[in-house]
């Protein structure tokens, strides 16, 4: 099964390509909480 296909284009918006494997496995398992699951390449806050 291909994880990516499973996540929908709005969860991985911004992925880099090396990391839209793992990044797709994180929201899938509910490790990225939904807020955060957009605009990755975004600077990073203290939220």
């Amino acid at each position: 099964m291909n994880l990516v296909s499973t996540i929908s284009e709005r969860e991985l918006d911004g992925v880099s390509e090396w990391a839209k494997k793992e990044v797709g496995e994180a929201v899938k398992l509910g490790l990225v909480p939904e807020n955060l699951q957009m605009d990755f390449n975004r600077n990073i806050t203290r939220e």
